[in-house]
């Protein structure tokens, strides 16, 4: 947590507090039969029909289950696939290059690993079975770790060592490689761009509360690790981008802790002193995404012993919210992320180990379309108004005015008006005509949204006349909510909007996003009179930030 102290006047402000505020992002779960104590879940397109489907590792029936979505994020019952004894972990990945996703299966009491083959449909064989080295391995992961375009496999064994395995390019495995990661338990691992070189590996060691990171020199051969503490008995890592500086951090799930811990990486492979956060009770499975569409990665854990997952919201700069907590099924162990109901935005997947199905939790925020832009063909100006009356324009004589905030107004070959940050309504798109143009001319008017979806509002119309205004109107649906001076959109503006601006403006913080959102006094920038603003709100009886409860 960070702590503000501001001053104004006589009057002194005193607050410790989060950095942000998760919200409630998650329907209640639905649960769907799997096999017997899934301890492990991954999803991806598995028919190619553009859905994304389940498949989850079963310790207690030895074997995988596939489960296909029914393309509205139901799933159908699994077809169950046999493979070797107590399956601890899974794998998506064309390994053998033909375009499809097959499964990597690592089964904790065998001395190889199994690779099921899918036939393009979604069905599976299995094709090969590859010897890692050891029993009891843990967690894998799977990456193109020597950069020749095929899809290589690090893998945890259990007493200290990682066994890496490069693809023959068919989906067959070249002989083990082992590298000791200085320690006692490697328990899991996460590959990923770490630093400029090609992609490293981190372990997750669970006998000595450490993590060791082991970069790649290139060819899929590792350096020796360096190791850093994080929380106590971490059972798994991830990786990702959590304080937007575009290098991949580190994240734990600390298992006797009731923990997650945060490593931000310094850009170069190394990383500073962890960051811990409470969850539920013994995280199992932590896993990343912009679950509230603010553009940061979130974070999620898995808590077997309280059957529930941990939420957190990350406020942009690699801080977190403290855990909102949604209830699973029994037993959580592994937990995975992807639009399943096709709405746009990311739901989870939970694998319940002890009550034998997946639990399915539908994401509840409304994901934002992107800017709005019009453009006006022919020697024309044009005036675009929001459903609140917020306007950029130009007159006839060319003077731009405007109170819609972050949008332009460019002239390059067309005239062209950038909303970034669209709401929902009717905007209104005015013709204006410039003085000196020909009365026989013509304009068109196109709209792109989304960058995606376009359409033509007019073609080779007759200009008006000089003073006489032509408008037409462009309704947007599902755009972007805020409210002025709720910095943190939390969806309410209060002393923590305060410290966010305050965070922001002096001590390197993230911006509001939307930019509206941090722009109290309406005045079309964020400074510190907008932190001002709203102390006098809060404290001093002044006036509500403007138009707020209306974006």
């Amino acid at each position: 947590m960070k702590y503000a102290v501001v001053y104004w006047g006589c009057l002194m402000l005193f607050a410790i507090l989060p950095v942000s505020e998760a919200r409630d992002l998650f329907d209640s779960h639905i649960d769907y039969p799997s096999g017997i104590g899934p301890f492990s879940i991954a999803a991806g397109d598995l028919d190619d029909d553009g859905d994304l489907d389940l498949v989850t590792g079963n310790y207690g029936s030895d074997d995988f289950s596939v489960l296909i979505n029914n393309g509205d994020g139901s799933f159908a019952m699994p077809v169950n696939y046999t493979v070797g004894s107590e399956p601890f972990s899974i794998s998506l990945a064309d390994f053998d290059s033909d375009d499809d996703l097959d499964v990597a299966v690592i089964c904790e009491t065998e001395v190889v690993f199994f690779i099921a083959k899918n036939n393009g449909d979604g069905t599976f064989i299995i094709t090969g079975s590859y010897s890692h080295g050891t029993s009891y391995p843990k967690k894998a992961d799977a990456a193109d770790l020597d950069g020749d375009n095929d899809i290589d496999l690090a893998i945890c064994l259990e007493m200290g060592n990682i066994s890496v395995l490069k693809n023959n390019g068919d989906g067959s495995f070249a002989t083990r490689v082992f590298y000791s990661i200085g320690g006692g338990f490697s328990w899991s691992v996460v590959a990923a761009h770490l630093g400029n070189a090609p992609i490293d590996l981190a372990v997750a060691d669970f006998g000595s509360n450490e993590i060791a990171v082991l970069q790649n020199n290139g060819d899929a051969t590792f350096g020796a690790p360096t190791r850093y503490t994080v929380g106590t008995s971490p059972f798994h890592i991830t990786a990702a981008d959590f304080d937007n500086d575009g290098i991949n951090d580190l994240a734990t799930a600390n298992y006797s802790a009731d923990s997650i811990s945060i490593l931000i990486n310094n850009g170069n492979a190394t990383f500073g002193s962890p960051i811990d956060y409470s969850v539920g009770e013994e995280p199992y499975s932590i896993t990343g995404g912009d679950f509230d569409f603010d553009g940061d990665i979130d974070l999620i854990a898995a808590n077997f012993a309280s059957d529930n997952i941990s939420l957190l919201v990350n406020d942009g700069a690699g801080y977190f919210s403290a855990a909102v907590n949604y209830s699973a099924g029994n037993g959580p162990a592994s937990v995975c992320t992807g639009d399943f109901d096709g709405d746009g935005d990311i739901d989870l997947a939970v694998a319940n180990r002890l009550s034998n199905d997946v639990s399915i939790l539908f994401n509840t925020a409304d994901p934002k379309i992107g800017p709005l832009i019009v453009v006006g063909y022919s020697p024309i100006n044009l005036k675009v108004t929001d459903p609140l009356g917020n306007y950029i324009g130009k007159d006839a004589q060319g003077n731009l005015d405007q109170t819609i905030f972050n949008a332009t107004y460019t002239e390059i070959v067309n005239d062209s008006i950038n909303i970034p940050f669209p709401i929902s309504g009717d905007y209104t798109i005015e013709v204006v005509t410039e003085d000196g143009t020909p009365p026989d001319a013509v304009y068109s008017i196109g709209i792109r949204i989304d960058g995606t979806e376009q359409c033509i509002v007019v073609e080779e119309a007759q200009v008006p006349a000089t003073g006489v205004v032509t408008s037409y109107t462009y309704i947007v649906e599902d755009g972007w909510h805020y409210l002025n001076g709720d910095a943190d959109r939390n969806d309410v503006v209060n002393i923590l909007d305060i410290v966010y601006l305050i965070n922001y403006k002096f001590k390197g913080g993230p911006a509001p996003y939307p930019p509206g959102a941090g722009d109290a006094d309406c005045n079309l920038t964020i400074n510190i009179l907008d932190i001002v603003y709203l102390i006098n709100y809060k404290f001093k009886g002044g006036p509500e930030p403007c138009a707020v409860g209306s974006y």
